[in-house]
C-alpha cells in the first residue's frame, strides 16, 4: 500500500473529484436543456394567443361567426381544430366523437412545459 502522501493518493483524489464534477455537470446541463426545450417558443405562444383572441371575438359575434372563423382557420392551419367551453363542450356548431372528446383531456395550456 502506498504511503499516505504519495503521488498515487493525490491522483486518486484528483480523478475522483473530476468524475464527481463530470457527473454534476452532465446533470446540470441535462436539466438546463430539458427546461429550455420543453416550452414553446415566444413566436408560437404569440400565434396561439392570437388564435385564442380571434376565437373569442368570433364567439362574441355569435355562432355563425364562430362557424365561419372555424372554416377559415381549417383552411389556414392544417390539423385538428376545436373550440370548447370550460366544460369541454364544442362551440360553433361542432360535434365531437368520443375519441376526440377523450383527446381534450390531454390538452395543456400553451404556457406549460411539454413532456
Amino acid at each position: 500500500m502506498p504511503n499516505r502522501h504519495s503521488l498515487f493518493w493525490r491522483l486518486v483524489v484528483l480523478v475522483a473529484g473530476f468524475c464527481l464534477s463530470m457527473i454534476w455537470a452532465s446533470g446540470y446541463v441535462g436539466r438546463y436543456i430539458d427546461r429550455t426545450s420543453s416550452f414553446l417558443s415566444e413566436q408560437a405562444r404569440d400565434t396561439l394567443s392570437g388564435y385564442a383572441g380571434e376565437a373569442q371575438a368570433a364567439l362574441q359575434e355569435g355562432p355563425e361567426a364562430m362557424a365561419q372563423w372555424l372554416m377559415a382557420m381549417k383552411e389556414r392551419e392544417p390539423g385538428w381544430l376545436v373550440v370548447v367551453d370550460e366544460q369541454l363542450q364544442p362551440l360553433g356548431g361542432q360535434t365531437l366523437s368520443d375519441e376526440e372528446r377523450q383527446k381534450l383531456t390531454f390538452v395543456r395550456h400553451y404556457d406549460w412545459p411539454m413532456s
